[in-house]
């Protein structure tokens, strides 16, 4: 897919925030899911997914703040990893107790727009249970169980400007159905 008038944050002479239009980019990839359902086991699943990605910059010129001009025509888009992995096993039974754990890996990425910079891949886990008795359920899950405190995007407050992965979290709740 073809793309124009993207537009991302850079900074001025003065060091303030500012948009400007990326010129044209391409987004080229492939993504793809596998889950398989044994009959012989109801309620289990598992489920496989991986993606490719190739994001790159097609015609992008600019001046940063030290008034060097910059061409990152045909670099990749900074924050945009080329492949992420995904796994995720349920174990749910219509009454009682259920179990899930699913792991997301992201890979290698480039930090700024010139792609001399890279964040190295990361891997989240999440995991929970939940007991179900009848209309009512209750649940327990935990998502970013390592803890890893990664940069998920770009701010568009501000060039180098990140946010952060939300830190190890546990959840509950109870649900009633209908």
């Amino acid at each position: 897919m073809s793309f124009e008038n993207l537009v991302v944050s850079t900074l001025d002479a003065s060091l303030n925030p500012i948009f400007v239009n990326a010129g044209q980019e391409r987004f080229k990839g492939v993504e793809a899911e596998l889950t398989l359902e044994p009959k012989s086991l109801p309620g289990t699943s598992v489920s496989l997914g991986y993606a490719h990605h190739d994001a790159r910059f097609i015609r992008f010129t600019e001046v940063d703040p030290d008034g060097n001009f910059s061409d990152v025509s045909g670099r990749r888009l900074e924050m945009v990893p080329r492949d992420m992995l995904s796994a995720r096993l349920d174990l749910q039974a219509p009454h009682g107790i259920g179990v899930f754990g699913a792991v997301r890996v992201q890979g290698r990425r480039p930090l700024t727009r010139d792609n001399q910079h890279f964040l190295e891949s990361y891997t989240e886990q999440d995991a929970g249970a939940s007991f179900t008795k009848g209309r009512y359920r209750l649940s327990v899950i935990g998502r970013n169980l390592s803890d890893d405190r990664h940069y998920i995007a770009e701010s568009e407050l501000g060039d180098s400007q990140f946010y952060v992965a939300p830190p190890r979290r546990v959840t509950a709740e109870v649900s009633l159905a209908y």
